[in-house]
């Protein structure tokens, strides 16, 4: 059984931890605040940023104020606004850097694990907890070239349905999500991927394994 996506979500700039507000096993909504970074030192740039902004802003009009009297020459305005430009643009980055002191759940997920604690520090991208997407779980399977000639051809002739030897009880109906044309040279089989459909059992967990019954629309055994 695996998930329709596992991904190791990091900060972008380094600094320490502040808080970390998920554990392994916990289920979350996309938008939810997984980790903080200590903000001071950000805040502490995006004030730096916003003054040269404001300077080179005070500059910039006043260099055309001049240059519309004729008092000043068009290349000291054209020298504010560059000064303008790159003060505007060292503000936004600093403001940018200020937001990825923060890290949210982009989709729904469970944690898989998390690999830092509290007050530690990180650099930018090394990973802070692992994220499985279980909006929608799936299995992979091998299919005999023979059966896949037919699968790929006619892939609703088929029944496809799960049991899972952890979870007794629940079976769920497959659909075909993605069919792999490359083949195992060895065992000359080709990779198959089917989607659970309908509601998942909350006993199911990726990793564990399927038993996946594959029949002919028309059949009544395997």
């Amino acid at each position: 059984v695996e998930t329709a996506r596992t991904v190791d979500i990091a900060f972008q700039v380094p600094g320490q931890i502040f808080s970390l507000d998920v554990e392994a096993g916990d289920r979350i909504l996309a938008g939810d605040v997984i980790a903080e970074l200590d903000k001071a030192d950000f805040e502490l740039a995006v004030d730096r940023a916003q003054a040269s902004y404001d300077l080179a802003n005070s500059e910039l009009e006043r260099a055309a104020s001049l240059a519309e009297r004729g008092v000043a020459a068009d290349a000291r305005l054209e020298t504010a606004r560059a000064q303008f430009s790159q003060a505007n643009v060292a503000l936004r980055e600093a403001k940018r850097r200020l937001s990825q002191t923060r890290i949210v759940a982009p989709f729904d997920a469970i944690v898989a694990r998390s690999f830092v604690e509290e007050y530690v520090n990180v650099t930018s991208a090394a990973p802070v907890a692992r994220l499985q997407d279980v909006s929608e779980m799936r299995i992979m399977i091998s299919l005999p070239e023979e059966l896949a000639a037919v699968a790929r051809s006619s892939p609703d002739a088929f029944s496809i349905t799960a049991s899972f030897p952890a979870v007794p009880g629940y079976t769920a109906p497959l659909v075909l999500r993605s069919f792999a044309t490359d083949a195992n040279l060895t065992a000359q089989t080709y990779d198959v991927e089917f989607a659970i459909t309908g509601d998942t059992d909350q006993r199911l967990l990726p990793g564990m394994t399927a038993d996946v019954r594959i029949s002919t629309t028309s059949e009544e055994s395997p």
